[in-house]
């Protein structure tokens, strides 16, 4: 995912501010997202992931799962520009950041000194620098294609002035027809930063994929160089955390409840660590070397808030989007863990030097009481000794109540000459109930029922609020880990899911929804099998998002229903394939109401799978058993959606309206928020059987003009108007409206009609 685009117009005086009150904080970091995968996080360039932890927000997110959206104006590249405000458009999304902000340590004794550099994320160090990874001396050499997101490929001859963003995958083909080899991930992203005090050198690499069974986890691989003409001893790496599950929950919990601001009923959190004395989870996950937390049952009130379980009681003021009373808005367990932490590595004949005795050396919480008071060592109250001490002091007892906590696991103590290399690679991860519940299907659907796994059905199992089940995520979260251990020790190779399909949509001349994509899938060559067994596309499924029974518009994360499926060269209940062109028709779409579409390639079913010395017995029985059914493309990506933005089918453009011949009508009239009279949770007022380029202008009954649209689209007969006043200083009054609308189409050219419309709010 591309750099973010920040608006230096309206932010320069803020900018100003933020040089003066903190040099090292107003330092112009580039921010890059990986995307492919269930869990989405942001990565800098001087090492800090996610959101920083003070009132700075710059359009990042925080481990988020399901991930999605941030915010207006985020991931633009893939949403476009939608040009509404979160209180008069669209209805937001949720916000499933699980953590405040994520950071690497690294803490050195040089004599008598210490030196602890830190990226987040409470704060950064002045001795951070950024620097430019160079792929062409790495393994990633090979790697990418150029798609306008991307950073490198292998036919570019110059350095990007940014963090490395490399894609491994395109529309239609499996990842091996994409860069020639398919032991890697989807999506690589790297960055490299430095100390200027100790002269240590950080890179980081962050994998992803959208595969069903590998989409529940990052990967990331850390190398620490000493770039010194020092030798030192007794080195510490220490990766330190704010989570905070989940943003959405927070800030749910009614006004004045920031995420940030740490109120008390928030302050509900578990905390586990695997290898603590007191360690209170399941027997058998001891050994895993995994801290891991989870959203709690806040203790001082009667509602049981589990899971981010919502209480509807509580005034949500702006913070109500919908939400469904219950609804589990914290739904998932997550963690953090070791993969490999000592020599050899997987896909690495790197030398480097190992640690001293087991790893991690220590884990750590530390309570949070609000933003600016904590118990975790920070550079405002601790010398870099103190700090030293603290991460690397051994392990404390788990806590035994729910609370809000920091955490940190420590890697060391390293001895280093000048250019040796430590590694260790992480897997952050999530898991949830919703793994252990069967997929639920449309009304009307007859085809073959395929658990599509939690990517399908988180969201509606999210809804139904279980408690008990919700603790099940745990049990998830640790089958992912395993998935990532597998993937890691596999040197990446995985069984590779089908691609994804590029969709397009539009209106039918009835004023229905459709979806269209190509047959370029139709020949996708599966780089695990040879001959015809490696053709193994064999057809397309169609999804749409419910509507919930909040009222709500439907979501772009789900829940989905499955509504149609389409053989390879063949029709579909509602699908039909003609030339190198498949067009799904949804016959139930209603001109003006929203919806959300995605389509997906799945493969033959398959006895057989080896890849190295890997082979299909090795892997989960689920798993298997998805493999022997037919594997199906993801769902957490952007490229798996039909529209990531909500749209609706239109009226098209017609020869009579562009003659004014048929009346223009304004829908509904009256406007009315009472669930009959408003399309769910959107301000929206249609103009109808316009033509195609005409002039609407809006007046109060005063005769005040309120709002001028310029309507200018050759293929559709509306526009749509969401009650913004002409100055954008708000939204419309209640009240009686008069509209003009005059056409400028050759023929009709000044031809006006008027009309009356209302508008009616609580």
């Amino acid at each position: 995912m591309k750099r973010q685009t920040v608006l230096w117009p309206v932010l320069f005086a803020l900018a100003v501010a933020l040089i003066a009150a903190d040099l090292a904080d107003a330092q112009q970091v580039a921010i890059r997202n990986t995307t492919r995968g269930l869990m989405w996080n942001s990565f800098r360039d001087i090492g800090s992931m996610g959101r920083r932890n003070d009132s700075f927000y710059d359009g990042a997110v925080s481990l988020q799962y399901p991930g999605t959206r941030a915010d207006i104006g985020d991931f633009i590249e893939y949403y476009g520009d939608p040009g509404w405000n979160s209180g008069g458009g669209v209805t937001r999304t949720h916000h499933y950041s699980f953590s405040v902000g994520e950071g690497v340590w690294m803490l050195v004794k040089d004599g008598n000194d210490y030196v602890v550099t830190s990226s987040g994320p409470r704060y950064y160090t002045e001795d951070l620098q950024a620097s430019v990874y160079d792929p062409r001396t790495g393994s990633e050499k090979d790697l990418g294609i150029q798609d306008g997101k991307s950073t490198w490929w292998p036919t570019r001859t110059n350095l990007p002035d940014d963090m490395i963003e490399i894609h491994n995958y395109t529309y239609g083909k499996y990842i091996g027809q994409v860069v020639g080899r398919d032991n890697e991930a989807e999506e690589v992203l790297i960055t490299r930063w430095r100390s200027n005090k100790s002269g240590l050198i950080t890179t980081r690499k962050s994998r992803a994929w959208s595969y069903p069974d590998y989409m529940d986890f990052l990967i990331l691989e850390f190398v620490f160089e000493n770039g010194s003409a020092k030798s030192y001893t007794d080195v510490y790496f220490a990766l330190v955390n704010n989570w905070a599950p989940t943003e959405s929950a927070h800030d749910s919990q009614g006004s004045g409840n920031n995420w940030r601001g740490w109120a008390d009923p928030n302050k509900d959190d578990g905390y586990r660590y695997t290898e603590a004395s007191n360690y209170a989870g399941p027997a058998q996950y001891r050994g895993k070397k995994m801290l891991y937390m989870w959203d709690g049952d806040y203790p001082r009130t009667l509602f049981d808030d589990t899971g981010g379980a919502l209480d509807r009681s509580v005034s949500l003021g702006a913070n109500d989007w919908g939400q469904a009373a219950n609804e589990l808005l914290a739904p998932a367990y997550l963690g953090m863990a070791p993969l490999a932490w000592k020599p050899p590595f997987a896909n690495d004949a790197g030398t480097y030097v190992a640690p001293k005795g087991d790893q991690p050396q220590s884990a750590h919480w530390w309570k949070i009481t609000n933003l600016q008071v904590t118990d975790e060592p920070t550079n405002s109250r601790n010398t870099d000794a103190q700090m030293y001490a603290a991460l690397t002091a051994p392990t404390p007892a788990d806590p035994t109540d729910v609370d809000a906590y920091a955490n940190a696991l420590t890697f060391g103590p390293y001895d280093m000459a000048p250019g040796d290399k430590a590694k260790i690679v992480m897997v952050y991860v999530a898991g949830a109930g919703a793994d252990f519940r069967e997929q639920t299907w449309g009304a009307g659907y007859t085809g073959p029922k395929v658990n599509m796994g939690i990517a399908g059905n988180l969201n509606a199992w999210s809804l139904l609020g279980d408690r008990a089940e919700f603790k099940k995520g745990e049990d998830a979260m640790f089958n992912h880990l395993a998935k990532a251990q597998f993937a890691y020790n596999n040197g990446y190779d995985v069984p590779d899911a089908p691609p994804d399909v590029k969709q397009t949509q539009s209106s039918t001349p009835e004023g229905n929804f459709q979806v269209a994509w190509t047959n370029e899938a139709d020949s996708a060559v599966n780089p695990d099998y040879a001959g015809a067994e490696a053709n193994d596309i064999a057809g397309y499924r169609v999804y749409r998002a419910q509507r919930t029974n909040t009222g709500a518009p439907p979501r772009e994360i789900g829940p989905w229903d499955l509504v149609d499926e389409a053989p390879v060269g063949k029709n579909g209940r509602s699908t039909t394939f003609s030339g190198n062109r498949y067009t799904f028709v949804d016959k139930e779409s209603v001109a003006g109401f929203t919806y959300f579409y995605t389509v997906h390639s799945f493969a033959k079913g398959k006895t057989n799978w080896s890849a190295g010395t890997a082979k299909l017995s090795d892997l989960p029985q689920e798993q298997q058993d998805r493999i022997k059914g037919g594997l199906e493309g993801g769902f957490s990506s952007p490229e798996s959606k039909a529209n990531y933005l909500p749209l609706s089918p239109s009226v098209p453009s017609a020869a009579e309206f562009d003659q004014l011949a048929t009346k223009v009508r304004v829908v509904p009239n009256p406007y009315k928020v009472d669930g009959q009279h408003n399309y769910p949770g959107d301000l929206r007022v249609r103009f109808v059987n316009l033509p195609r380029r005409s002039t609407i202008s809006i007046y109060s009954v005063s005769g005040d003009l309120q709002a001028r649209l310029e309507h200018n689209d050759p293929t559709s007969g509306e526009e749509i108007w969401r009650q913004q006043s002409r100055t954008y200083f708000g939204e419309v009054a209640s009240g009686i409206y008069f509209f003009v609308v005059e056409s400028h189409v050759p023929g009709s050219e000044g031809k006006k009609q008027s009309g009356t419309f209302a508008i009616i709010k609580r």
